[in-house]
């Protein structure tokens, strides 16, 4: 009987291992390769058929990516609402791809994402897992459970989100490298000054994560765990990364934008975007945190908020089980995870702004990540329940089976619809010649073709004028820029936006063109930005709709400044303001409030801004709360009264913090003189597509 020794056993158990890790890693490779050639085929497919919404997504990129190509320069010539560093980072591709077009834009922004996404988790990857084999399987497993908690993640969305969290993961990375304290903290601070410029709140956020981090060593200390000679070297680390974040990041402003145009940038990301973040970003229809018990009851709170929560609880866990060990930045797994989860939390502080799903991807990637950093280490928490896989001898092959099953399924169907839209792509499609452009969807080629004729054939200046609530693909084929923001949403602050207001004055364009009502938050920006509104409807008439967009002529009359024809309204019985009912039909009303707000919190930091101060209606077709602004003693919204029937006004405060109070001082409303333009802010009862 042969004996099988211990040295006998690893010849023989070892080429069956390789072979199996071989196949893990071929199926892994098979899949990521698959999966990023699909969303290369969909970015292309979505470049070369153009169907992407006029507002957001696709033009908030292409407009700054124009203004650069035409020598303009981010901060000093424009600002840039997720940080000047984007539109720069998308350049070499939209150059590459001829650097005019929106096909050039729209492919660089599809690439770049998917681009950046797969580089920054290969980084992680091989810093977390080192050798090949776990690599390559780590990331294919990262990518799948990404791909069921947020399908298509991996694409620029309507924010950039995806690519704007990128540096995150690098700085995570580089925490992992092999090398000396000063010199990791260094590239960490080089990271987190990237991070800066390419997405504002995630840099702030790995900035005070990495001071998270070192004042838990400190507590760690203070609770006598032995952590006395640990506390300086992660203040020391955290104040050199720190160092070269804010001396990288000031190079880089103002070699890119000079002195002004930094002082311009770090107010337009610094003050005046946090200031608007709440009461106009975040309010009504936009679902936001109201008051604490939400928490409990809010079906759609508990949802968006739930990796929060898990990302907290395993936080704790990890705190809990290391306490009496320190935590080491740059040399202890334990520092990177919490760093990275405390990270995550932070990079959802807009969600006190707006309840959107989209804020939570970083953190939903930040806990994959963790999740594979957790595995490397070797503790992964243990079950009680499941102990009886562990002397199961069959487990391994069971798992190894199950994954690379699991990679050819999706792959095959990865393949398949890549070449589902590759023939899509390659046959002549029996449609009509275009209109106007033949990389342009059916509903795009109609805007452009009609808009563009409506323009042309009701021109009486010598030089073409037109101003967009959006500027998109019509101000490109004209080849002109908006003398202010591109998107009236961008006008924030009250600085800024009086700026813009003026601006419109003073140019005085002779075409506007504002979204029609299938855009769902029409109806929210012209109750937040009324002055444009009642500009427009003093000073032009619509020419018609043409698909998503209302196209405006400006009256022969010189310029009306808007009436102030106002008439007191008192308060009723319960405090609520009660607006008379109008004669012959629907009439178009301002209300315009005289206020101020006590709020104790106010100086901290994001949390004491985020009180709302709303206008309620009641008996108005146009019955979304309004939102009126902290910062400011005094606001003009329009209402809609309805012939017949009275409308109340009641003003209310969505607050979780305790002691804030708004104070009405005068409530005045006119009534505008008819006029049919006025239709156009009724209310809308169709279905918005926007």
């Amino acid at each position: 009987m042969t004996t099988i020794t211990p040295a006998r056993l690893s010849c023989e158990v070892a080429p069956s291992r390789r072979v199996s890790g071989q196949w893990l890693t071929r199926a892994a490779q098979v899949f990521i390769a698959l999966w990023v050639l699909f969303y290369l085929i969909q970015g292309l497919g979505v470049t070369l058929a153009f169907d992407g919404a006029p507002v957001n997504g696709p033009f908030q990129l292409y407009n700054p990516l124009r203004r650069i190509a035409a020598g303009q320069v981010p901060g000093r010539d424009f600002v840039f609402f997720h940080g000047i560093g984007v539109p720069y980072l998308h350049y070499p591709l939209f150059a590459l791809f001829g650097g005019k077009t929106l096909t050039a834009s729209e492919l660089s922004r599809q690439w770049t994402s998917i681009l950046l996404f797969v580089t920054s988790l290969a980084a992680f990857s091989w810093a977390a897992l080192r050798r090949s084999a776990r690599v390559w399987v780590g990331m294919a497993v990262a990518i799948m459970v990404l791909e069921v908690l947020f399908p298509g993640g991996a694409a620029p969305g309507h924010s950039l989100v995806s690519g704007r969290s990128t540096m995150p993961v690098i700085a995570f990375a580089l925490l992992q490298l092999r090398l000396r304290d000063w010199f990791k903290a260094v590239l960490v601070g080089c990271a987190i000054s990237l991070a800066f410029l390419l997405g504002t709140e995630h840099a702030i956020s790995l900035s005070l994560a990495l001071i998270a981090v070192s004042g838990v060593s400190i507590l760690q200390a203070l609770t006598g765990g032995r952590a006395a000679n640990v506390v300086g070297r992660n203040i020391r680390f955290t104040a050199l990364a720190l160092a070269t974040a804010a001396g990288l990041t000031a190079l880089l402003l103002v070699s890119a934008a000079g002195v002004e145009g930094t002082r311009k940038a770090l107010h337009y990301s610094l003050v005046e975007l946090p200031g608007d973040q709440f009461w106009f970003f975040g309010s009504p229809p936009m679902p936001f945190l109201g008051s604490w018990k939400e928490l409990l009851v809010n079906r759609h709170v508990i949802l968006t908020l739930m990796p929060t929560y898990a990302a907290l609880g395993i936080l704790g866990w990890l705190l809990t089980r290391s306490w009496k060990s320190p935590l080491q930045l740059g040399r202890d797994w334990r520092a990177v995870a919490a760093f990275m989860l405390i990270y995550g939390v932070l990079s959802g502080i807009p969600l006190l702004g707006i309840l959107s799903r989209h804020y939570v991807f970083p953190l939903a990637r930040v806990m994959v990540l963790v999740a594979m950093l957790v595995y490397a280490a070797g503790a992964m928490p243990r079950f009680p329940q499941f102990a009886g896989l562990a002397h199961w001898r069959g487990w391994p092959a069971a798992t190894a089976v199950t994954f690379v099953a699991l990679c050819i399924s999706w792959g095959v169907g990865l393949a398949v619809k890549s070449t589902a839209r590759t023939l899509q792509l390659l046959r002549q499609p029996n449609t009509p010649a275009p209109l106007y452009g033949k990389h342009l969807s059916k509903d795009w080629d109609t805007f452009m073709a009609g808009a563009t004729h409506l323009i042309d054939s009701h021109r009486e200046r010598p030089t073409l004028s037109l101003w967009s609530a959006y500027s998109a693909l019509l101000e490109a084929h004209y080849g002109i820029f908006l003398p202010a923001e591109d998107y009236i949403i961008h006008a924030v602050g009250p600085q800024r936006w009086q700026h813009y207001i003026q601006t419109f004055r003073n140019t005085d364009p002779e075409f506007v063109t504002t979204m029609t009502p299938v855009f769902s938050f029409e109806e929210w920006l012209q109750d937040e930005r009324w002055e444009f509104y009642e500009a427009l409807l003093d000073n032009y008439q619509p020419l018609g709709e043409v698909c998503h967009a209302v196209i405006w002529h400006r009256n022969p009359q010189p310029w009306r400044e808007p009436s102030q024809d106002f008439q007191t309204v008192l308060p009723a019985s319960g405090g609520a303001y009660a607006l008379q009912a109008a004669d012959g039909g629907d009439r178009i009303a301002v209300v315009r409030v005289r206020y101020y707000t006590l709020n104790p919190w106010k100086s901290i930091p994001l949390l004491g801004l985020t009180p709302r101060y709303l206008a309620n209606l009641e008996g108005t077709p146009r019955n979304l709360a309004v939102s009126l602004p902290p910062y400011a003693t005094e606001f003009q919204f329009p209402v809609q009264l309805p012939a017949g029937h009275p409308v109340k006004i009641h003003f209310t405060v969505a607050s979780l913090l305790p002691a804030v109070e708004f104070h009405t001082e005068k409530v005045e409303v006119k009534t505008m003189a008819w006029e049919p333009s006025q239709k156009q802010i009724f209310a809308y009862a169709g279905q918005h597509r926007y």
